[in-house]
């Protein structure tokens, strides 16, 4: 039996909050906009800041919200 598609679907994207932790600027990213890495901890994001492009880490690696793309 082959598949027959009913109704396409949206592909849904992540979307993560960050502050810096330099400046308190509050923004969202894809995970195309950081590095996501892992230590003995956990996951955690290597992000630079969009203002100030200053280097910090976040462990909320849950998404926010989802994106919904054509």
């Amino acid at each position: 039996m082959a598949f027959k598609i009913i109704k396409e679907g949206k592909k849904k994207i992540p979307v993560f909050k960050a502050t810096c932790t330099a400046c308190d600027c509050v923004f969202e990213f894809n995970k195309e906009d950081a590095f996501l890495d892992q230590d003995r901890d956990g996951k955690f994001w290597r992000i630079n800041c969009p203002h100030c492009h200053h280097q910090f880490y976040s462990w909320n690696v849950i998404p926010t919200r989802y994106d919904s793309v054509e």
